[in-house]
C-alpha cells in the first residue's frame, strides 16, 4: 500500500485477519486473540528491540502488570513493582518463599554493583567455606574488633593495640588458639578447662575455679568453694568461701568458712578461728573454735588455751581446752605423745580425772549405749547423786560384779585384802585373799571374825559344832536351837509343851492323854484322842490319809461315815459330790486269767470294756 497521510476513524473496531489484530467496539486490542479481555491482550511471545540510533527505544514503561512467566535474557528494570514467585534471569528464584532470592539449583547467587542501598551487611572481609560437612560457613580473613579499630587478637572487644598479655589493657582478646584475656570483671557460672597464667582480677563472681596458680589480691566469693591445691601464700582481705583446702594459708583478717577447712594450716593463727579445722593444728596461743576436726592437735609445750564447742581429733597434745564435745578418732593421752590405750594419763606425780555433774555425775563402760537412764543395754558403771551424798557401783544388765585382786602374773602369797575404812584409817571390815572376813577386826583369824555384838534377826545354820565360851543369855525357842540336831537322852524325863515332829522318830512307847507308866501298848490313847493328819503302816511313803502296806483287819468299814450301819458302808461315798462313784479294779484279760479269784469277785476288763464277776468256774458279764 503506498504512503498515504490519513486518517482513520473506526467507531466500532477493526479486525485483521481472523486472529492477528482486533480492536473491538469496547477499546479492548488483542493479537493472537479475537476476544480480548484486557486492554492490551497478546496471546504468543512479545520482542521489544531497542534502536541503537533511537534514544529511549525498546522501553517498556507499565504502572502495574500481572506476569505469568517473565523470562529476561538480557537487562531487567524493574522501578517500582512486587515481583512475586517467578525466575528473574538464568537460574534466580525470586519470591519462592516470599521475599527470598534463591538459585534454582545448587549454586551461588553474586551481586554485583556498589550495594550502597543494602542495609545489616557488614563491610569487613568475610569469606564462605565448605570443608566437607554437608554445609559452608562463614570466616573473617582478619581479626575482628568490636569498640576497636586495630584488633590484635582473632576477637578483641576494647582494649589497646597489643597482643602481649602482660601489657594488654581495657579489654578482653581471644586469640586462635582459645587463649582469653580479661582485664575487667568476669561473671560466670563456670570456667572450664585450664587457665594458664596468673590471674590478676579486682571483683569477679564466678561460681566455680580450678587453677593450679591463682593470684587473687581483691575480694574472692565462691559458692561451692576451691577444689585442688592452692599453691603459695593466700594474700587476702575479706574472703567469703565456703570451703579452702590448702598447703599454705596466710590469713591476716578475718576468714569465715561455712564448711570448714580441710588440710594442714602451716604457721600461726592469729585472732580467733571460729569454725571446723581438719588437719594438725600447732597452736601456743588462744584459740576459739566452734568445733575442730583434726588429725593432729599439738601444743608443744602445752601452754596453749584452746575454746571449743566440739574437738574430733585422731591425736591431739593441747593445753588448756574448752569444749562442749570432744571426739577423738584414735587415741586420746594427756601428758604422753604416743598413748598405749584409747585413753592414757602419765603425769609426775598425782594424776587427777574429775568428772562433775551439779545434779548427778556418772561414768558408764558397757557393749552397747546407754539407754536414757544409763542403765540396762550392756552398760554399767559408777554414779554419784542417784540419792542424795550417795556413791554407786551399778551393773544395769543381768551379769555380776566380780572384784579381783592378785589378777596379774605376780608372784606372792599372802599379799592383799578387800578393806572397808571410814574416814581415813578406820578399818571397819577386812575380806583376805583366802576369804576370812573380819568385822571390826582388820586380820580375821576365822572365816567368820567378828569383834562386837552380833545381832542375827534371821535363822542362823550351823553345819559343824557350836561352839558358845561365854552364857546363853535371853530368851529362845528351843526348836529354833536344835533346828537340824537330834535329841538323845538315855536317862531322866524331858517334858515338852509342844513337839513338831517334821520328820520320823523313833521312841519306844507313846503315850497320849496317859502316864507314861500306865501304857498297855506302844501307842496308847485309849484315855484321849489322837489326831493324826497321815498315817503310815507297813510302810514310810505315806501317799494318802491312810496307807496300809499288808493285811488289814476292819470290822466294820465306813467310807464317807464315821459310823457305818453295815460291815461296808458305801452309803455316803463322796458326799453326793462329784466323787460319789466307786471303780471297781481295771485289769486286761491277760492279767485277769492270771488272778487267783474265788466265786464273788468282780472287776472291770480294760480289754472288753465290760463288767465282769467270777461265778466260781469262769468270768462272766454282769449285763
Amino acid at each position: 500500500m503506498a504512503n498515504i497521510t490519513k486518517a482513520f476513524n473506526f467507531r466500532n473496531g477493526v479486525q485483521v485477519d481472523d486472529d492477528n489484530l482486533i480492536v473491538n467496539q469496547t477499546g479492548l486490542v488483542g493479537i493472537g486473540t479475537t476476544i480480548p479481555t484486557e486492554a492490551l491482550d497478546v496471546r504468543g511471545k512479545v520482542s521489544v528491540l531497542q534502536d541503537p540510533s533511537v534514544a529511549g527505544s525498546g522501553l517498556i514503561n507499565a504502572t502495574s502488570g500481572i506476569i505469568t512467566s517473565l523470562t529476561v535474557t538480557d537487562t531487567l528494570i524493574v522501578n517500582d513493582s512486587n515481583v512475586s514467585t517467578g525466575q528473574v534471569g538464568q537460574g534466580v528464584i525470586v519470591g519462592s518463599p516470599t521475599g527470598v532470592v534463591t538459585a534454582t539449583s545448587t549454586g551461588i547467587v553474586t551481586y554485583y554493583g556498589d550495594g550502597q542501598y543494602l542495609v545489616n551487611v557488614p563491610t569487613s572481609q568475610w569469606d564462605n567455606i565448605n570443608v566437607g560437612l554437608g554445609y559452608t560457613s562463614i570466616y573473617a580473613k582478619g581479626n575482628v574488633g568490636v569498640n576497636t579499630v586495630d584488633p590484635r587478637f582473632s576477637l578483641q572487644i576494647g582494649g589497646n593495640n597489643t597482643d602481649n598479655l602482660g601489657s594488654f589493657a581495657e579489654g578482653v582478646g581471644i586469640n586462635s588458639t582459645g587463649g582469653i584475656v580479661a582485664t575487667g570483671v568476669i561473671t560466670a557460672s563456670s570456667l572450664k578447662g585450664d587457665v594458664l597464667g596468673n590471674i590478676h582480677s579486682g571483683i569477679s563472681t564466678i561460681g566455680q575455679i580450678e587453677s593450679d596458680n591463682t593470684n587473687v589480691t581483691g575480694i574472692v566469693t565462691a559458692g561451692i568453694g576451691f577444689t585442688g591445691d592452692i599453691r603459695g601464700n593466700v594474700v587476702s582481705g575479706i574472703s567469703t568461701i565456703t570451703n579452702i583446702i590448702g598447703t599454705d594459708i596466710n590469713v591476716a583478717g578475718i576468714v569465715t568458712a561455712g564448711i570448714g577447712f580441710t588440710g594442714a594450716l602451716t604457721g600461726e593463727v592469729t585472732g580467733n578461728l571460729e569454725g571446723n579445722v581438719t588437719g594438725t593444728i600447732n597452736s601456743l596461743g588462744i584459740s576459739t573454735s566452734t568445733r575442730l576436726d583434726v588429725t593432729y592437735i599439738n601444743s608443744s609445750p602445752a601452754i596453749g588455751v584452746v575454746t571449743t564447742g566440739s574437738i574430733n581429733s585422731s591425736s591431739a597434745q593441747i593445753g588448756i581446752s574448752t569444749a562442749s564435745l570432744f571426739n577423738i578418732s584414735d587415741k586420746l593421752g594427756v601428758g604422753i605423745n604416743t598413748p598405749d590405750h584409747d585413753i592414757q594419763v602419765l603425769k609426775v606425780g598425782l594424776a587427777t580425772a574429775t568428772v562433775i555433774g551439779t545434779d548427778s555425775a556418772r561414768i558408764n563402760v558397757g557393749q552397747k549405749l546407754a539407754s536414757s537412764t544409763g542403765i540396762g543395754e550392756s552398760i554399767g558403771g559408777i554414779r554419784f547423786g542417784s540419792t542424795e551424798k550417795s556413791l554407786d557401783i551399778f551393773n544395769g544388765d543381768t551379769g555380776d560384779i566380780n572384784n579381783y585382786i592378785h589378777l596379774g602374773s605376780f608372784v606372792g602369797i599372802n599379799t592383799g585384802s578387800f578393806r572397808w575404812f571410814h574416814r581415813t584409817n578406820n578399818n571397819v571390815m577386812t575380806l583376805t585373799y583366802d576369804g576370812k572376813l573380819g568385822i571390826n577386826k582388820e586380820n580375821p583369824e576365822t572365816a567368820l571374825d567378828v569383834v562386837g555384838v552380833s545381832t542375827f534377826t534371821g535363822n542362823v545354820k550351823v553345819a559343824g559344832n557350836l561352839e558358845v565360851t561365854g552364857g546363853f543369855t535371853g530368851s529362845a525357842a528351843i526348836p529354833d536351837i536344835i533346828n537340824g540336831s537330834n535329841l538323845n537322852t538315855i536317862t531322866g524325863v524331858s517334858t515338852f509343851s509342844h513337839i513338831s515332829v517334821g520328820h520320823v522318830v523313833g521312841v519306844s512307847t507313846i503315850a497320849i492323854g496317859t502316864a507314861f507308866e500306865n501304857v498297855v501298848a506302844d501307842i496308847d490313847a485309849q484315855l484321849s484322842t489322837a489326831l493324826v493328819n497321815k498315817v503310815g503302816i507297813g510302810t514310810t511313803v505315806v501317799s494318802g490319809k491312810l496307807h496300809v502296806e499288808g493285811n488289814a483287819s476292819i470290822k466294820n468299814l465306813g467310807i464317807g461315815t464315821h459310823t457305818p450301819r453295815c460291815a461296808v458302808d458305801f452309803q455316803d461315798a463322796g458326799n453326793g459330790g462329784a466323787t460319789s462313784y466307786m471303780r471297781p479294779p481295771k485289769v486286761t484279760t491277760t492279767i485277769r486269767d492270771t488272778l487267783p479269784t474265788v466265786a464273788g469277785a468282780f472287776i472291770y476288763n480294760e480289754t472288753t470294756n465290760k463288767f465282769q464277776g467270777y461265778n466260781g468256774s469262769s468270768w462272766v458279764d454282769l449285763h
